[in-house]
């Protein structure tokens, strides 16, 4: 059964291995061939008051960062960090939201503490209020920053200042907020982060996979290897952070993803990500 999460299980028609999943697998409008998709009926859902001890309230302080960054979308935010503060493990995780226009900073504010009191845990917000300094003389560069592109850039850059220096997190997870997670994704993560300490090629960890279609993906347990950067809800370790700082472009054109694969190339280093997604 899937638990708390109240979503289902899937099940080989063989007899094999059940794993929880949503009714619907994803990615899935129907039934998979050879695999059963049970949903469980829940009654209710427990809920814990804003300052209620135990359960989700109680969260190490070295414990790893969750980080959902968002724009101005209130309804994207609200289902983002509604799935994943629900989600088994969470308990294990500090709450991040970050934010980067603060013309709606007030209204997203609202969401998060709303959100917040329903599952009863601390979300931390961080605010993002400025862009880089314009560089003397380079009025490509300067241009550039006025676009979305570099926008995206300049607030993942800000996030993981905040995460891996401000806060000092060994770990973090970052995810935008039009993501929506399986019901394993934060137990992934925290199952599979040793490696990070057993590899020091390893970049990342990602829960997503280009070629995670329903016809290509099956295995739940099964993992590879990549030098091409999934993204797409993701966990890096500190000293990882300060390598590709130390690198970083000030003008990723293509984007801040595109320049970090080429960065993963140069220097030879990997990720770990899933045969089946742990995110849509």
């Amino acid at each position: 059964a899937a638990g708390a999460q109240c979503v289902g299980v899937q099940c080989d028609t063989a007899g094999g291995r059940c794993t929880p999943r949503e009714a619907l697998p994803y990615g899935v409008r129907g039934s998979q061939s050879g695999f059963h998709v049970l949903k469980k009926a829940c009654s209710s859902r427990m809920r814990r008051s804003p300052g209620q001890v135990g359960g989700l309230c109680s969260v190490s302080a070295g414990a790893p960062l969750l980080v959902v960054l968002a724009h101005n979308r209130q309804q994207f935010l609200k289902d983002s960090i509604t799935a994943v503060a629900a989600l088994a493990g969470a308990e294990k995780f500090l709450f991040r939201v970050s934010l980067d226009d603060p013309s709606c900073f007030a209204e997203m504010a609202g969401v998060v503490g709303a959100v917040a009191a329903d599952a009863g845990r601390e979300i931390v917000l961080w605010k993002k209020t400025s862009m880089f300094p314009p560089v003397e003389g380079k009025t490509g560069i300067n241009d550039f920053d006025s676009t979305a592109v570099s926008k995206i850039a300049q607030h993942y850059f800000f996030a993981f200042v905040r995460a891996f220096e401000t806060e000092n997190a060994t770990y973090a997870v970052f995810m935008e907020d039009d993501l929506r997670p399986a019901p394993d994704l934060l137990t992934y993560f925290l199952d599979l982060k040793w490696l990070f300490e057993a590899d020091s090629t390893l970049l990342c960890l990602s829960a997503w996979n280009d070629n995670g279609f329903p016809t290509l993906a099956r295995d739940q347990h099964r993992l590879f290897r990549t030098d091409h950067f999934p993204g797409l809800g993701w966990m890096t370790e500190r000293s990882r952070w300060y390598d590709v700082k130390s690198l970083w472009s000030r003008a990723p054109t293509t984007g801040w993803d595109h320049w970090l694969r080429r960065y993963m190339a140069l220097l030879h280093k990997q990720c770990i990500y899933p045969e089946v997604p742990r995110t849509r």
